[in-house]
């Protein structure tokens, strides 16, 4: 193993020459430990062929704001093989690693990151092997097109930790990966996270967001201690997802949307902007929701809330839907200060914990329910607009709860 280094001296990188750190010439071979650097200017080295070495450092002379590039044009670029003596990646002082579609670049060492201004670009993709851990620290930077990905080689588990900044869009993980964010993700386009069973976690004071028109699709479940955010004319989308913990903050002009399978917010819920729960999707809030924002229930979306502080915001059944709205326990339809819309046909409230005693009328805009069980009342006023009455509605008794449907 030899170690190889090339100072661009602010030309283009591709002829040459490389040295040995001795001045001698030489040319990288399979296991060598590569460092590229600038005295001055900026450089490019353009990578089209398979290359398996064993270290990389890129970076810049002290005090110096240059740029200095791998560009990985095609073909797979592997760092710390797998067959080689384990290295290290460090990308630093505004270095650049650019990986091209179609090209790979394979990251099999145990020490990887990207720190003090160093950016990897992925038009293609970026492999994590061998049990790697990659960290971006301080400003170090990923990005993501739409058709960049990162995960791992499919046998190791391996993790991503973020301590700078990830944005963009692309696909982020698979069931071998690990993500833990404690800087921002931020999806400025369409971005996926999907870790499989691997929860996801977002730390104290930490940011995952959609923002600038982008969509955050999460697909694994987060452990959130921070921030999950929709910026305005922007989406968080949840599919059979959870957030546990922490804040979602739904910004005016907004969209939360639980698309597919059963997803659960157990955090605080500020919603300014638009909660969506689309056709066969279900959506269980267990956590305070507050602010001026709405929720509509699409086709046979199911939304659930169970949390005992007042939930006050506008909650609608689309048009031509056969939704369902669940007040989960007693508490939670008490404390229920919002007001329903859309009630038609088709559509159904159920009022968990509610027995087969329960009573009811419609007046003055509110459905009043009142249930009698020994010594125990439970009693509801939901706030349901339309041109209704009592016999518009049919109450019945189903086990453990009780269902009004559009009589």
């Amino acid at each position: 193993m030899a170690y190889v280094e090339y100072n661009g001296y602010g030309g283009n990188w591709n002829a040459g020459p490389w040295t040995n750190g001795e001045g001698t010439p030489t040319t990288p071979q399979p296991g060598d430990d590569v460092y590229l650097y600038l005295d001055s200017g900026e450089g490019t080295l353009t990578s089209s062929s398979n290359v398996a070495i064993g270290s990389l450092s890129i970076d810049t002379v002290s005090g110096y704001d240059g740029q200095v590039t791998l560009d990985i044009a095609g073909g797979v670029f592997a760092v710390g093989s797998s067959s080689q003596e384990a290295g290290a990646l460090t990308i630093a002082n505004y270095g650049i690693i650019n990986v091209g579609t179609g090209a790979t670049l394979v990251v099999a060492t145990p020490d990887a990151e990207i720190v003090d201004g160093g950016i990897i670009n992925l038009w293609g993709k970026l492999e994590l092997a061998s049990s790697t851990v990659l960290n971006t620290v301080d400003d170090g930077y990923l990005w993501l097109s739409s058709l960049g990905t990162i995960g791992s080689d499919g046998h190791d588990m391996v993790m991503l930790t973020n301590k700078g900044s990830i944005y963009g869009g692309g696909l982020i993980g698979d069931q071998y990966l690990t993500l833990n964010n404690e800087g921002t993700i931020d999806a400025t386009a369409s971005m996926i996270l999907n870790t499989g069973l691997n929860e996801i976690v977002n730390t104290a004071s930490c940011t995952m967001e959609a923002s600038n028109g982008g969509f955050l699709n999460i697909h694994s479940n987060v452990y959130n201690e921070g921030f999950v955010e929709a910026q305005a004319n922007s989406a968080v989308d949840l599919m059979n997802a959870s957030i546990n913990g922490g804040v979602v903050d739904i910004s005016a002009g907004a969209t939360l949307e639980a698309v597919s399978g059963v997803n659960t917010i157990t955090g605080y819920v500020a919603n300014q902007g638009s909660i969506q729960v689309e056709n066969g999707a279900t959506l269980s809030l267990t956590g305070q929701g507050v602010d001026n924002g709405s929720v509509t229930i699409n086709g046979t979306g199911v939304f659930e809330l169970s949390n005992a502080a007042a939930f006050d915001e506008k909650v609608s059944f689309a048009a031509l839907s056969h939704g369902t709205m669940v007040l989960e326990n007693a508490t939670a339809a008490k404390a229920f200060n919002g007001a329903v819309y859309g009630f038609v046909a088709g559509d159904q409230i159920d009022l968990i914990g509610f027995g087969a005693h329960t009573t009811y009328s419609y007046s003055g805009g509110e459905l009043h329910v009142n249930d009698v069980e020994g010594s125990v009342t439970h009693t509801a006023n939901i706030d349901i607009v339309g041109s209704l009455t009592t016999a518009s509605f049919h109450g019945r008794f189903n086990g453990s709860e009780v269902i009004f449907t559009h009589a």
